[in-house]
C-alpha cells in the first residue's frame, strides 16, 4: 500500500475524479491514491448519486451528471453497506518530526431522511495505523461533522448549498509525527437503519503547523515525590485539591482526544485508594498507550454536567479552571499495569447498597466514612481512572444509544435481585451497586458495540473506570465481543376467553402515524400475539396525528387509527378508541406531540358507555353511581397536572357488568439525582406531583365505591413510581386500603416494567379494587425493556378477570326477569329479557348471537344491543345504546328523557314521547325523535361513514348536533342541499344526514347545535 507523501506545500483532495453517473468498483489506494474505505457490510461498490436513494452504499454525492464531486455514505441496514469508514493515509517526508497539521474540509449532506434528528460523522486520527478499522484510533471532536438539516421533505438535497454544508477546520497538536512515519485520518460514518441522512466530505486540505527535532539525548528527569494514590487519598475529592504537583509518574493506560489516563506501575496495595487518574491536556496529546510519563499541574475536580448538576467529580491533574496539564515521555513500549479484575477473582463489588444517608445529604461534606467494601459508591470511587477487567459479565440492561451496556460480573452468580429471564430487580433496599456500566468508546475502542440483549454475555472486557452522567463506567480498551443468551420475547397465557375480560396497559411511546412502520407494525404485533388481543388497553403516549410538529394539531384519530388498522391486518380485532385531546401543549411530553392517554376496546367483547361532554379542561364526576362524562377527564385543571398528562376515565360493560377504569400517565421522574451521585440519599424528582396525582385518583375511586362498595374500578397507566414509594403507597390508600396493586400479586423478582441503567423496575401499574381482586390474573409481558430492539421502552400489563354472569336473575334460558332492585344482566342471545323496577344494567355476553328483546321496565335503565336486538327503554330516563354493535337493532326509548346510540348500518332509533337525545352512529341509520323537543347528533368525534335519515325532524322543536370535527364549528361550514323532498346535508364533500320531507330553505343556524 502506499501512503500520500505530506510535504511542505501540504496536500489537497477535492474528490472530482470520482464517477459521476453509474456505479464503479471501489479500489483502495487506486480509486483515489492514498484513500481507503471500509464497511462493515460485504459491497466493495461505489455509486454516483444525487442524495435520491436511501440504499445502503459508499456515494460519489454530486449533482446529476456534474464534476463536482463529494465522498460520502448510507448505511439503511443494508447487509451489503452498514457503518463507514473513509480515511487518507499520509507519511511524513519532511525529514523532520512534524507536531502540527493543519486539516480543513467542507461536510456535505446530500440526503435528508425523514427522522427528526442530527447524525454525525466522527473524525479520529492514528500513527502508525494498518488499516481504517484496527489499532488505537484517537477521536478529535472538532473535525467531526454533524448534518446541518434536521426537518423537511425526505430525498435528496444540494449538499453543495451553503444551508447544507459546513466547513470544518482544526489543528491537530502534541503530535510525534517522526520523519517517514505515517499517520492516518478516518471519518466513522455509522448506520442509521432506513433513516441514513447521506453525509460526505468534500475540498480535503491538510497543512504543516508545526515542525521541529526533539533532543536525541535529555537530561533525565526525576519522578517528584507525590504518586497518583496521593492525590486520590481515601474520599471522593482529593486531598491535594486545588494544590501543585511536580512530575507524578505513570504509565498511559488510554488516550483521549483531550488527555490520557495513566496508573502508577506499581500501586500502593490500598484497595481504598485508586492508582489511576486523568491527565487533562485539553487538545489531543503525543503519548501513546504504554509511554511512561511524569505529568504537572494543579490537582482538579471536573464535575460532568456543570457545577448545578448531582453528579460525582473526576479527579484529574489540570483542567477544571486551570491550566492544562504539561507532560513528559520518560519511555515507550512499557508493560501495562495489571487491571484490576472486579468481581470473585479480585474486588467484590458491594450487592446491597450503594451508599446510605450521607452527612448533610451531600458525600462530599466532611464526616462521611468512605468504606469501599460498604458502600458501592465508595467502591468504584477507589478504582477511579484505574485498569479494569469483567469477566463473564451477563447483560441487565440492552445496547443503548449511547453504545451503553450494563453487566453483572461473574455472570451474576453473586448478585442479589436477578430476574428470571437474566436481569436484576430493585427492592426497597436495594438499587444493585453490583451493576457495571461498560461504555464501548470509539475514542478507545474501535469499530461498534455489539447489539445485545438482557441475559447475552460479553466476553472479558478491560478498560478504564470513568465517571460520566451520574454512573460509573468501564471505557473498554478493546473490542468487546458477545455470545447470544436466546431471550425471547414473552407470550401471555391470559386470553380473553368467555368471560374472562382482559385489560391491558401499555405505554407506546411517541406514537404518531409518522412513526417508524417498524414500530407501528411492532407494536401492533404484541398486541394481536404477545397479549392475546386484550378486551381493553389502555394506552399512554398517544401523540396527535401531526406527531412531534408543533402546529396547533391536537387531534389523534388518525394515529389511533394507523394502530387500529395495523391490528387488524395482522388477524386482530378492529379496535375501537376513546380520547379526549389535550389543550395544545398543556401535557408535557415531547414538544408539539400533545401526548396522551387514551383506550381501545375490542367492540366484540366490551361495550362503552358514552356520556358526551368531556372536553380538555372539563371534569367528571360520578353521578348516580356512573360517570357524568364518559371519557372524561378527572380533575384536569388541578395544578397537581400541570404541564402533565391528564387521568382519563372511562365507564365499560362486560358480560352484563359495569367497570370504571382510569388510565393514567403520571408526572415523569426525569431529572432526579443519580443513583450514584453526589447527593445521598437520591432526590426523586417529581415525587410531589405524583403523590398528589395518587391522592386525586384514590379519592375519585372513593366516590365510585361511595355509591356502590362492591364497584369495579380499575387504576392503571405509567404512573412512572416504584410500588414500595409514597407515590403508591397513598394510591392504595395507605391503613384504609381503598386498591390493591396487581404488581405485588407477583414475586419481588418478577416486578418490573422498565430497564433504567440496568435495573429492572416496575413503573407501570394496575390497581383494582376488592371486588376485582379475588377474580384477577397478572402478567408483564416482556416484549421491549429487555431487548435491544425496542418499539417501546415500556413492557405492557395485561391482566385478566373471571366475570362470571350475573347471578342476580331468575327465569329460563329464554325468558328472563330481573328483580326489584338494581341489576346486571347478560343477554345470552335470542332471549327475552325483563329487568324489572329497578336501575338496571343489561348488556350483551361476549359471545352473543342478539336477536334478543331487552325491556328496562321502570328505573332509569342502560340497555346494550349487539346485533338484532330490540331495546325497549320504559318509564325512566334510560339510555341505549347499539354504538357497539353490528347493525340491524331496534332501539325504542319509551316515556321519559333518553338518550340513544345508532352504531352499524340499518340501526333505527325511536324517540317516542320525552325529549330525547339521538347519536346517529357510523352511517346508514333511521332516526327518529318521536313528539318531544330532540336532538340529532349526527358526528360525534368522526364523519359518519354514509349519510344516516332523519325521518320527524320538527322546525323549532328539533336541533341537529355536530361534535367532535376540528373543521365544523358553524352552519357555514355546510352545504344545505335540496333532493327531491327531502333535504341533504353535506360536511367536507361527504354527506352526512337525510330529513325526509323538510325543506332546505327551512333550515338556519337556529336548526344547528356545534360542540
Amino acid at each position: 500500500m502506499a501512503a500520500v507523501n505530506l510535504s511542505q506545500d501540504g496536500y489537497s483532495q477535492n474528490f472530482d475524479s470520482l464517477i459521476n453517473s453509474g456505479s464503479a468498483t471501489w479500489v483502495d489506494d487506486t480509486t483515489i491514491p492514498g484513500w481507503y474505505t471500509a464497511r462493515t457490510g460485504t459491497g466493495t461498490s461505489i455509486v454516483a448519486s444525487t442524495g435520491s436513494s436511501n440504499t445502503g452504499n459508499l456515494y460519489s454525492f454530486g449533482l446529476a451528471s456534474n464534476s463536482d464531486r463529494a465522498l460520502g455514505s448510507i448505511g439503511s441496514g443494508n447487509a451489503a453497506a452498514g457503518d463507514f469508514y473513509w480515511g487518507v493515509r499520509l507519511v511524513n517526508n519532511t525529514n523532520q518530526t512534524i507536531t502540527g497539521l493543519d486539516i480543513g474540509y467542507f461536510g456535505e449532506q446530500w440526503r435528508f431522511s425523514g427522522v427528526n434528528a442530527a447524525q454525525t460523522v466522527d473524525f479520529s486520527y492514528q500513527i502508525g495505523a494498518q488499516n481504517l478499522t484496527t489499532g488505537n484510533w484517537i477521536n478529535f471532536d472538532p473535525l467531526d461533522f454533524t448534518s446541518p438539516i434536521t426537518s423537511g421533505t425526505t430525498g435528496a438535497v444540494n449538499g453543495n448549498a451553503d444551508p447544507n454544508r459546513t466547513f470544518k477546520s482544526a489543528t491537530l497538536t502534541g503530535l510525534v509525527l517522526e520523519a517517514e512515519q505515517e499517520i492516518w485520518l478516518r471519518w466513522f460514518d455509522p448506520d442509521h437503519p432506513g433513516a441514513d441522512h447521506g453525509l460526505a466530505i468534500d475540498d480535503f486540505t491538510i497543512a504543516i503547523s508545526g515542525q521541529g527535532n526533539p533532543d536525541p539525548d535529555p537530561d533525565p528527569v526525576e519522578p517528584g515525590d507525590v504518586r497518583i494514590f496521593d492525590i486520590q487519598g481515601t474520599s471522593h475529592r482529593s486531598p491535594l485539591e486545588g494544590q501543585q504537583v511536580t512530575n507524578v509518574p505513570g504509565i498511559v493506560t488510554a488516550v483521549r482526544n483531550n488527555g490520557f489516563y495513566i496508573q502508577d506501575a506499581t500501586g500502593d496495595s490500598n484497595d481504598a485508594t485508586s492508582d489511576g487518574i486523568f491527565i487533562f491536556t485539553s487538545s489531543a496529546p503525543g503519548v501513546a498507550v504504554g509511554d511512561e510519563v511524569f505529568a504537572s499541574g494543579t490537582v482538579s475536580e471536573f464535575r460532568p454536567g456543570g457545577a448545578s448538576s448531582g453528579n460525582l467529580t473526576i479527579t484529574q491533574i489540570g483542567g477544571a479552571g486551570n491550566p492544562a496539564a504539561n507532560f513528559s515521555v520518560q519511555s515507550r513500549g512499557n508493560a501495562l499495569p495489571e487491571s484490576t479484575i472486579i468481581g470473585l477473582e479480585g474486588r467484590k463489588p458491594p450487592t446491597e447498597r450503594i451508599y446510605g444517608n450521607a452527612v448533610g445529604g451531600d458525600v462530599e461534606n466532611p464526616g462521611n466514612e468512605f468504606n469501599p467494601q460498604r458502600n458501592g459508591l465508595d467502591f468504584y470511587e477507589s478504582l477511579e481512572g484505574m485498569r479494569v477487567q469483567v469477566d463473564g459479565g451477563v447483560v441487565v440492561g440492552p445496547t443503548n444509544q449511547f453504545n451503553e451496556i450494563w453487566v453483572l460480573g461473574d455472570n451474576g452468580v453473586a448478585a442479589t435481585g436477578r430476574t428470571p429471564r437474566g436481569g436484576i430487580a430493585i427492592s426497597p433496599d436495594d438499587f444493585n451497586p453490583e451493576r457495571i456500566q461498560i461504555q464501548i468508546d470509539r475514542t478507545l475502542t474501535p469499530g461498534t458495540a455489539p447489539q445485545v440483549n438482557v441475559g447475552d454475555r460479553l466476553d472479558s472486557v478491560t478498560g478504564i473506570i470513568d465517571y460520566s452522567f451520574g454512573n460509573f463506567e468501564v471505557l473498554s480498551t478493546a473490542p468487546v465481543t458477545s455470545t447470544p443468551g436466546g431471550l425471547q420475547r414473552e407470550v401471555t397465557t391470559l386470553n380473553p376467553v368467555g368471560d374472562h375480560l382482559t385489560v391491558a396497559s401499555y405505554n407506546i411511546e411517541n406514537f404518531h402515524p409518522g412513526s417508524l412502520a417498524s414500530q407501528i407494525n411492532g407494536i401492533a404485533g404484541h398486541i394481536t400475539q404477545n397479549l392475546k388481543a386484550p378486551d381493553i388497553i389502555a394506552l399512554q403516549e398517544v401523540q396527535d396525528n401531526s406527531g412531534p410538529t408543533n402546529n396547533g394539531i391536537v387531534d389523534a384519530s388518525q394515529s389511533y387509527q394507523v394502530l387500529i388498522d395495523a391490528i387488524a391486518a395482522r388477524g386482530g380485532p378492529t379496535y375501537k378508541f376513546r380520547d379526549i385531546a389535550p389543550v395544545d401543549r398543556q401535557d408535557g411530553g415531547q414538544p408539539g406531540g400533545n401526548i396522551r392517554v387514551g383506550y381501545l376496546y375490542n367492540p366484540e367483547r366490551v361495550n362503552f358507555i358514552d356520556r358526551p361532554g368531556g372536553t380538555a379542561t372539563s371534569e367528571t364526576t360520578i353521578v348516580d353511581g356512573r360517570l357524568s362524562e364518559s371519557p372524561g377527564r378527572v380533575e384536569p385543571n388541578d395544578p397537581a397536572f400541570e404541564n402533565s398528562r391528564k387521568p382519563l376515565a372511562g365507564e365499560f360493560v362486560f358480560n352484563g357488568q359495569r367497570l370504571f377504569l382510569i388510565n393514567n400517565h403520571f408526572t415523569s421522574k426525569g431529572g432526579s439525582d443519580p443513583l450514584f451521585g453526589r447527593f445521598q440519599p437520591p432526590n426523586n424528582n417529581g415525587e410531589d406531583a405524583r403523590t398528589e396525582q395518587a391522592r386525586i385518583n384514590r379519592e375519585f375511586v372513593e366516590d365510585i365505591l361511595a355509591a356502590n362498595a362492591d364497584a369495579r374500578a380499575i387504576v392503571l397507566g405509567d404512573l412512572n413510581e416504584f410500588q414500595f414509594f409514597p407515590p403508591l403507597e397513598v394510591l392504595e390508600g395507605g391503613s384504609e386500603q381503598v386498591l390493591n396493586n396487581l404488581t405485588e400479586t407477583l414475586p419481588e423478582n418478577e416486578r418490573y416494567s422498565y430497564i433504567f441503567q440496568g435495573n429492572s423496575q416496575a413503573l407501570d401499574h394496575i390497581l383494582v379494587t376488592d371486588s376485582l381482586l379475588p377474580k384477577a390474573e397478572y402478567d408483564i409481558v416482556h416484549v421491549n425493556a429487555e431487548f435491544v430492539d425496542q418499539d417501546s421502552d415500556h413492557d405492557p400489563l395485561l391482566s385478566r378477570f373471571a366475570l362470571a354472569n350475573p347471578t342476580s336473575t331468575v327465569g329460563n334460558s329464554r325468558l328472563v326477569f330481573g328483580t326489584a332492585g338494581d341489576d346486571e344482566i347478560a343477554a345470552q342471545g335470542r332471549q327475552t329479557i325483563f329487568a324489572g323496577n329497578g336501575d338496571d344494567l343489561v348488556g350483551s355476553a361476549p359471545g352473543s348471537t342478539g336477536h334478543n328483546t331487552i325491556s328496562g321496565g321502570l328505573g332509569k335503565d342502560e340497555l346494550f344491543a349487539r346485533t338484532n336486538d330490540t331495546l325497549i327503554g320504559g318509564l325512566g330516563n334510560d339510555y341505549l345504546n347499539a354504538a357497539d354493535g353490528t347493525g340491524n337493532n331496534r332501539l325504542y326509548s319509551g316515556l321519559g328523557n333518553d338518550t340513544l346510540f345508532a352504531g352499524g348500518a340499518n340501526d333505527r332509533l325511536y324517540g317516542q314521547l320525552g325529549d330525547d337525545v339521538l347519536y346517529a352512529g357510523s352511517g346508514g341509520n333511521f332516526l327518529s325523535g318521536g313528539l318531544g323537543n330532540d336532538q340529532f347528533w349526527i358526528t360525534l368525534n368522526q364523519l359518519p361513514e354514509t349519510a344516516n335519515t332523519i325521518t320527524d325532524f320538527n322546525l323549532g322543536n328539533n336541533v341537529i348536533g355536530i361534535s367532535g370535527i376540528a373543521e365544523l364549528n358553524s352552519f357555514d361550514d355546510l352545504t344545505i342541499a335540496q333532493s327531491g323532498t327531502n333535504t341533504l346535508i353535506n360536511a367536507l364533500e361527504q354527506d352526512i344526514a337525510v330529513l325526509t320531507g323538510v325543506q332546505a330553505s327551512t333550515l338556519s343556524s337556529n336548526s344547528f347545535v356545534f360542540a
